[in-house]
């Protein structure tokens, strides 16, 4: 196996741009579900206000499934995130250790032929 320095910087760098760019998705996502969330509950309040009961179930219960269903999906993107970033840190740590065997069994045959 070869060095694999550069292949380490340009890993190491793209995880942390994933890594920030993920945060910064993240926290939008859930300030945005988080307003979501709040804004179904007001619609569902001032509905409640002006239609006929008949259909005031009907209209909280399709509120409340988009609400469920932008948590779930805040979620969902949370976890593959977090995998992502999981994997890319071993895959790193995996280059790391195979470099530094490399570095090292280039550091003795050099030693060696210093000795001879």
């Amino acid at each position: 196996m070869g060095c694999r320095c550069s292949a380490i910087a340009r890993c190491q760098n793209e995880l942390n741009i994933l890594s920030g760019t993920i945060s910064s998705n993240i926290n939008v996502a859930v300030n945005d579900s988080t307003e979501i969330s709040q804004t179904l509950r007001k619609l569902a309040n001032n509905i409640g206000e002006s239609i006929n009961t008949d259909s005031i179930y009907e209209v909280g219960s399709l509120l409340a499934s988009l609400n469920t269903q932008g948590n779930e999906l805040s979620q969902a993107l949370s976890g593959n995130c977090s995998n992502e970033i999981q994997r890319l840190s071993s895959l790193l740590q995996q280059m790391r250790s195979e470099d530094r065997a490399h570095h090292e069994a280039e550091a003795a045959e050099a030693a060696a032929m210093n000795s001879k």
